[in-house]
């Protein structure tokens, strides 16, 4: 806006100088009359004002505001001035750039550890275990409630009653490995092989695997199935693997009635 309004103001003033000058030009002397001092004289036009008192005052505030800068155009070297432009120019390149380009650090936060000692710890699917025991809990009371009932169930053999209660709580676990697997000793209990079947299926394998799940499933067959000595195989890696949570696994499987060798 005051680029427009001074370039509006330069193209002004030149087209009222121009008239000025040829208003101040002498008429042509008739022939015959060499007395200059007698032409008539014609007056001198007046520099034309903006139509409204609103624009003038603005002409007077951008002019005010750019006459120092003007000023120093026309006093200052070119070389100065274009490195001053080009300068300033470059920082400003320079400073964008180190901000979109350069990352910031990010604050690490740490997590509270989980309370340890209760019944009602699980382990996450896809979680590895040291990452699953630091997370905090956030149980809600009905499902701690439940999850009481349903270990209560399974320590005294009731296993139907139990995997109704852990099939409840297991959408709602912090921790879910372990409640599957306590759903998987129950079907492998009451001898629901189609469930148990589709169960296995959907455990990842050894290869993959985040959590003892996979391993403590094919003991807890083998065991079911009267093959301790095939089970000690699974045991073992699980126990090297996973050595903070296996202690869980192995009491599910004493409080299950499948109790795991050398335990």
């Amino acid at each position: 806006m005051a680029i427009r309004y001074l370039f509006t103001d330069w193209r002004r003033r030149r087209r009222a100088i121009r008239s000025y000058l040829r208003s101040r030009k002498a008429p042509a002397i008739p022939s015959g009359n060499e007395n200059r001092d007698e032409l008539p004289e014609r007056p001198a036009r007046a520099l034309p004002k903006l139509p409204t008192r609103g624009e003038r005052i603005r002409r007077i505030t951008v002019w005010r505001k750019l006459r120092p800068l003007i000023r120093w155009h026309r006093r200052a070297p070119v070389g100065v001035v274009l490195g001053v432009y080009f300068g300033t120019l470059g920082l400003v390149s320079l400073l964008a750039c180190l901000f979109f380009l350069l990352p910031f650090p990010q604050s690490k936060e740490t997590l509270p550890p989980a309370p340890a000692g209760n019944g009602s710890v699980t382990l996450a699917l896809g979680v590895s275990p040291r990452n699953a025991l630091n997370q905090p809990a956030s149980v809600p009371e009905a499902t701690a409630i439940l999850q009481q009932q349903a270990d209560e169930a399974f320590r005294s053999g009731n296993f139907a009653s139990a995997e109704k209660l852990y099939r409840q709580i297991f959408p709602k676990a912090r921790l879910k490995a372990l409640t599957g697997f306590h759903i998987f000793l129950c079907l492998l209990q009451q001898g629901k092989s189609a469930e148990l079947k589709m169960m296995m299926e959907k455990i990842p394998s050894a290869s993959i695997a985040k959590n003892p799940l996979c391993f403590y499933a094919r003991a807890a067959v083998d065991l079911k199935a009267g093959r301790p000595e095939e089970a000690v195989a699974p045991l073992a890696a699980a126990r090297s693997q996973f050595p903070e949570i296996s202690l869980f696994y192995d009491e599910a499987l004493r409080e299950a009635g499948l109790p795991p060798p050398g335990h």
